[in-house]
């Protein structure tokens, strides 16, 4: 990712990280900002909590939709129901590390005497994010000396690591500052070491986590001298600037602070750092990044702009040009930002991943579990990126106390989640009834379980993580579930269907009802990956007949009489026909409730519905147009798969490349991973299909390293639209059959073994 100017806001910085902590730089040469995060700064309580009147609330408002009373059931909700949303209740930043650089009085035949620094001073700049080193760098040419900076995030030393250098001994004259808007205070403790502390809140209320940042500079010649709140260098030859963060933030027991010195945390960790040197803390991130970005690769073809600066390319591909080269970019992107965001003891990552600048956040940058967080890691088995799911399996885990107790208070067993969480671990439904009234979220997050065993085998895994977790799901939607009067049938409710509205029969907007289709949907995966996980364990518990039965006896999405999949249970007209959401298409995808050779009558219906919802300008915002191209991939429409990509990467990004939803959400980014590896692979428990969704503009190219479930990884080659050889790698020794067009292929290997296989003529040879 190139660039020819410095940043001139946030959404043109290049973001770094290490999982918890990120930074977003601008590599401006006069006066260089590098905006910090750390992932667990949150302003506090009160969280949702169910009322005591909840379950009343609930039976009540059933009664009330079966009786086709919708707005009465809604008044109900929101009296008895729903607590109170406290907004804002937001991740918040860390604050600004920033470099304000001075020129030297000195005599140059290009600029004469006394050349002060400015912009047209500067020659030759560039700035650049490798995602292959996760390093942005900047480098410049002032006075006829060469300068560069680098900055990346230490995942072993969780540190932020800043170098800035130059060619001339004794050039580098700045002052180095933290700072942050509020709730916050900066001072030196020596003259080369910053200390920022401080808590989050909303303006003095609702105190949330305290932190402490030490910044600590290192330099090679000149003088460092602090001035309270800022350190001066002068006569420098190179800088390095180390920054660590420290957190009172408890993940086991949140409402329990941790009691930890936290302005000596932060300074051990970098002073560990410190005594590694840069060169040292390099190598090793070098290698942590790369043993992780490596693992895929794709190339559709060399672009003749790809040496052009982004903005260009941007620019470019907008008025029509085609640039794979930039395709490829944003494919890698979605992966980078995964490795940057979610790594094994971080906290998962938000809507926001892990780069915030903001104090109120839109949506909290919280855990939003309707589609968001999950989209978040719909990349990370296909992409081999399992060390990256890891933060999702254990917050899911964390919340699993708070969900039962939600589940209790309001008659049922087991566990639930709604609408979203946040690192307090609340799991009530909240707010307004149009969003919040939703209990499907935990539910929705196992099926990440159930898929981390379909793709690595982990036995160990689906005993012990897995099948709890599915259990905890499948007693609660037992009890949740209430038979249809009309049918007989089991029913979820009073619901939404997220996050749209209907007409009632009198005309009025409506979004409550029984038996909505994404939640029949969601139940139906749970329930049937519970049953699945059973039958692999060999158990035999009693709750399991209770799931054979209920699962039975659910009730099933209908298709209307506009031959649209219905989105409620009853033939309700859209208020908005092009809603962002198109929740009730979850049994396409990610569940495979519905497909092409199962169930073609639902996959006509889920056809019309897309191309009404598209008519109607839905896909407006990033993460939308991303989920609907992976619709069209599971429905093997290549070309349609692509073109909702190519809106999103000409409407929806910004100039570094992050998405926008209106405003900016890393889902999308991600979601973009992910339905490229849809096009190019789709995998289930009885075959691996090669270029499914392959696009007519993608007519010659590779894939390496894509994993499949069952432990495979697969190589992908095609020429003229036609594949041409694919490469197995079995980890687990499973059989599997490959499948191109529907001209399949056995393969049987043993673990570990390899397999190379050309087709040609129409066979696999």
């Amino acid at each position: 990712m190139s660039y020819n100017k410095p940043a001139g806001d946030w959404l043109e910085a290049l973001p770094v990280g290490n999982g918890q902590l990120g930074a977003m730089v601008y590599g401006d040469p006069i006066c260089d900002r590098i905006q910090i995060t750390e992932k667990s700064i949150w302003a506090g309580p009160p969280v949702p909590e169910v009322p005591v009147t909840a379950k009343e609330g609930i039976d009540e408002a059933r009664n009330l939709i079966f009786d086709g009373k919708y707005t009465d059931a809604q008044d109900v909700i929101s009296e008895k129901v729903l607590g109170p949303s406290h907004v804002p209740r937001s991740q918040q930043s860390l604050g600004d590390l920033k470099v304000q650089f001075h020129g030297r009085r000195v005599r140059t035949k290009l600029f004469g005497a006394d050349a002060r620094l400015n912009i047209d001073n500067l020659l030759n700049y560039t700035r650049n994010l490798d995602l292959r080193t996760a390093v942005a760098t900047a480098s410049w040419q002032y006075l006829e000396q060469d300068q560069l900076s680098e900055v990346f995030c230490s995942v072993e030393n969780d540190v932020v690591v800043v170098r800035y250098k130059s060619s001339e001994p004794g050039s580098i004259i700045c002052s180095i500052s933290l700072s942050r808007e509020s709730g916050a205070n900066v001072h030196s403790i020596n003259d080369n070491t910053l200390v920022l502390q401080g808590r989050a809140s909303h303006r003095g209320k609702q105190l949330g986590v305290s932190f402490a940042s030490t910044l600590r500079v290192q330099i090679i010649g000149g003088t460092c001298v602090s001035d309270y709140s800022s350190l001066e260098i002068s006569g420098a030859d190179e800088v390095v600037v180390f920054l660590a963060v420290s957190t009172d933030y408890n993940i086991n027991n949140p409402l329990s602070p941790l009691e930890n010195d936290l302005v000596q945390t932060s300074t051990d960790s970098v002073n560990r750092a410190i005594k590694k040197g840069y060169e040292k803390l390099l190598a090793e991130h070098l290698k942590s990044h790369h043993a992780l970005y490596s693992k895929v690769e794709l190339d559709l073809g060399a672009s003749p702009l790809t040496d052009s600066c982004l903005d260009e390319r941007r620019a470019s591909m907008v008025a029509g040009k085609s640039d794979s080269s930039l395709e490829v970019l944003q494919f890698n992107y979605g992966r980078y930002l995964l490795i940057n965001s979610s790594r094994p003891g971080s906290l998962p990552a938000n809507l926001q991943g892990v780069w915030n600048y903001e104090f109120a956040t839109p949506w909290n940058s919280d855990y939003h579990t309707n589609i968001n967080m999950q989209m978040n890691y719909w990349l990370a088995e296909s992409c081999g990126l399992g060390e990256c799911h890891e933060p999702f399996f254990d917050f899911m885990e964390k919340l699993l106390p708070q969900a039962r107790k939600s589940a209790e208070a309001i008659g049922c067993r087991g566990a639930f989640l709604g609408v979203s969480t946040d690192v307090w671990q609340y799991t009530a439904f909240y707010g307004h009834y149009k969003y919040g009234m939703w209990v499907m979220g935990l539910a929705w997050c196992s099926r990440h379980f159930m898929e981390r065993y379909q793709y690595t085998g982990d036995i160990d895994f689906l005993e012990n993580r897995t099948f709890p977790i599915l259990k905890e799901c499948s007693l609660f939607l037992i009890d949740w579930l209430v038979k249809d009067p009309e049918t007989g049938k089991l029913v979820s409710g009073p619901s939404t269907s997220p996050e749209n509205e209907y007409y009632t029969p009198e005309r009025e907007a409506a979004c409550l009802s029984m038996g909505c289709s994404m939640d029949q949907e969601i139940v139906w995966d749970c329930f049937n990956n519970t049953l699945e996980a059973a039958q692999i364990l060999s158990k035999k518990d009693v709750w399991l007949e209770e799931v054979k039965q209920a699962f039975e006896n659910l009730a099933k999405p209908e298709i209307g009489t506009d031959g649209r999949l219905k989105e409620w249970s009853k033939e309700f007209e859209e208020v908005d026909p092009g809603h962002r959401h198109i929740s009730h298409l979850y049994g396409l995808h990610p569940s495979r409730q519905f497909n092409l050779k199962d169930t073609p009558e639902y996959i006509e219906a889920i056809k019309k519905t897309i191309e009404t919802r598209l008519s109607n300008s839905s896909g407006g915002v990033g993460w939308s147009s991303v989920w609907i191209s992976l619709f069209y991939s599971r429905l093997k429409d290549g070309d349609r798969s692509y073109q909702s990509l190519s809106h999103f990467t000409k409407k929806l990004v910004v100039a570094n490349l992050f998405g926008i939803g209106p405003v900016y959400q890393i889902d999308c980014n991600l979601g973009y991973t992910a339905a490229v590896c849809e096009m190019l692979l789709q995998c289930n428990s009885n075959s691996i299909e090669v270029l499914p969704a392959l696009p007519s503009v993608w007519a010659k190219g590779s894939v390496k390293g894509l994993r499949a479930q069952g432990g495979f990884e697969i190589d992908i080659h095609w020429e003229s639209h036609v594949l041409t050889e694919v490469s197995v790698i079995s980890k687990l020794g499973k059989s599997m059959r490959l499948d191109y067009k529907n001209i399949e292929c056995e393969v049987n290997l043993k673990a570990g073994e390899s397999l190379n296989v050309k087709f040609n003529d129409g066979k696999f040879l």
